[in-house]
């Protein structure tokens, strides 16, 4: 091997190992910075969802529409942006109960959530929805077996500091005929992007 060749094949060999280095260098370098966002963005979540009438006297709201409140908390570190959301409320038989969640949000935009806050939001299902007796008092007179109960669903979708935007799906249910008077989650439908 001439004196030549040797000095180009380690001039390859020096530019090789600098060139991975670099990448290397690059990749941990955004492994880290993926790492930071994750731990400093907004994370929006939904808690405490309650009916408005303790469910013990519901007799008392019968042809009344159903009122109740959630919060929602921004548990991140940053804040979250131009908040959107898509919320529902609606009685429905148990087997019918929605499983996927709005594909769009409202163009509606929230106050900032700052990193920690929460604010309390009030739905009802309308006045086309409303409490009746054959959703909690069973008819022994037919075979009717359906049970029913209260689904509270949706999807928030928000900007972070670092100009991404995330989302947030839920559902809940509250069943009439089971003795756990609060509302649930159910299902899968309970999920939000972690990146």
């Amino acid at each position: 091997m001439t004196l030549r060749s040797l000095t180009f094949a380690t001039a390859v060999g020096i530019l090789y190992y600098t060139g991975n280095l670099f990448y290397q260098s690059v990749e941990q370098t955004q492994t880290s910075k993926d790492i930071s966002h994750r731990q400093l963005r907004a994370y929006l979540v939904i808690i405490e969802p309650q009916l408005k009438v303790d469910p013990q006297f519901f007799f008392r709201n019968i042809n009344k529409r159903v009122e109740m409140s959630y919060i929602v908390k921004n548990s991140g570190q940053t804040p979250a942006y131009d908040v959107r959301d898509s919320v529902n409320i609606k009685i429905w038989p148990r087997e019918a109960k929605p499983q996927t969640m709005p594909e769009s949000v409202k163009d509606f935009n929230y106050p900032v959530y700052g990193p920690n806050t929460q604010n309390t939001r009030k739905i009802h299902s309308g006045d086309s929805n409303i409490l009746t007796q054959r959703y909690f008092i069973p008819n022994t007179n037919t075979f009717d077996t359906v049970n029913y109960g209260i689904y509270f669903w949706g999807r928030i979708e928000y900007s972070d500091i670092f100009n991404k935007t995330h989302f947030t799906n839920f559902c809940y249910e509250f069943i009439f005929d089971e003795p756990i008077d609060e509302f649930r989650t159910y299902e899968t439908c309970n999920d939000a992007d972690r990146d």
